[in-house]
């Protein structure tokens, strides 16, 4: 995939785990990955996600080891 052009393995992804063109990649990809979203399961989950007007939004994030209980 073009995005990963130039990533060496030492490299760092942060992706939309809740696309799942991006998820399915998680075990064939060479360098650490991070995947947030809403979704169960993901590195960073939001919840709780709430629009304050045009540039605002309020959510509560959790880690993977707090969202999966």
């Amino acid at each position: 995939m073009e995005i990963f052009e130039g990533l060496n393995e030492k490299g760092l992804a942060i992706l939309n785990g809740d696309d799942k063109l991006l998820y399915g990649l998680n075990n064939l990809l060479k360098f650490r990955t991070v995947f947030y979203g809403m979704e169960e399961g993901l590195d960073y989950r939001a919840y709780n996600v709430e629009s304050l007007g045009e540039k605002v939004l309020h959510l509560i994030l959790s880690l993977k080891e707090e969202n999966t209980g």
